[in-house]
């Protein structure tokens, strides 16, 4: 077992953890040891250009949960498909808003952030770039 592996509070936040590392050598190790298959779509999603969200770009007007579920995004990774193009091309556009915004409530405040930035591709890290992203795990582009 790695020195980077951390327990799962939420994705935001195991991010934020590995993001802290600084050093590049160290942050990779960290995604490698943590990079389980929902870490890699929110990864894909955030820094693959070829993933496009189909959603208006800016927060949308949502309620922040006041739960702290930490492992409420995980049961909703799945759904993700919903809002990028080609994941559903039958769902009308007000729906998928309704659903994405369905989403964001219902997960921790930590995780509909970093959801919100990985739609928009604004990446909320200071040393997770694409690049990091590329080496740890280059089969995902």
């Amino acid at each position: 077992m790695s020195s980077f592996t951390f327990k799962i509070t939420s994705i935001a936040r195991l991010l934020k953890q590995i993001d802290d590392l600084k050093k590049k050598d160290h942050i990779i190790e960290a995604l490698k040891a943590n990079g389980n298959i929902n870490l890699k779509k929110i990864l894909n999603g955030l820094f693959n250009p070829n993933v496009k969200f189909v959603l208006p770009e800016g927060t949308p007007p949502y309620r922040p949960s006041k739960f702290d579920e930490p492992k409420a995004l995980l049961g909703e990774i799945n759904r993700l498909y919903l809002f990028v193009e080609g994941g559903n091309n039958n769902l009308k556009p007000i729906r998928r808003e309704q659903l994405f915004i369905e989403i964001l409530e219902h997960i921790n405040a930590d995780d509909a952030e970093l959801l919100i930035a990985m739609k928009d591709k604004k990446n909320p890290f200071k040393h997770i770039n694409e690049k990091i992203i590329r080496e740890a795990f280059p089969e995902m582009f």
